[in-house]
């Protein structure tokens, strides 16, 4: 089996999208530090990270130890920046992936920096 972090190091796996009449307001910046405290909780207790998150996904909390043990996936960069972006439309429609929103959309419009 191959990940596909070995394939392309720290790639985007996923996003949190806001519209554009959300992405500044109290809402966006609670749900965000919200993430962004998870994410650090996750980091730092992965065990009893990996409880909780048996009980959300219905998963076996050992396999979900070993994943954050072993960095399958990691919590510690939630920043986005412009060129992975940039890559991933480009992937994303080099592989027929992409709808036409996605094809036409104007990346420095899209981006809007969070606290």
């Amino acid at each position: 089996m191959i990940l596909s972090k070995d394939v392309v190091p720290n790639h985007i796996c996923c996003l949190l999208n806001y519209s554009s009449e959300l992405a500044n307001s109290k809402v966006a910046n609670q749900l965000t530090k919200a993430f962004k405290l998870a994410a650090n909780f996750i980091e730092k207790n992965h065990s009893e990270a990996a409880i909780i998150g048996s009980k959300i996904l219905a998963q076996d909390a050992d396999i979900i130890n070993k994943i954050i043990g072993e960095k399958i996936v990691s919590y510690s960069d939630l920043k986005i920046n412009k060129e992975d972006l940039i890559n991933l439309k480009e992937f994303l429609i080099s592989q027929n992936l992409a709808n036409d929103g996605l094809k036409n959309l104007d990346i420095d419009s899209y981006l809007v920096e969070q606290v």
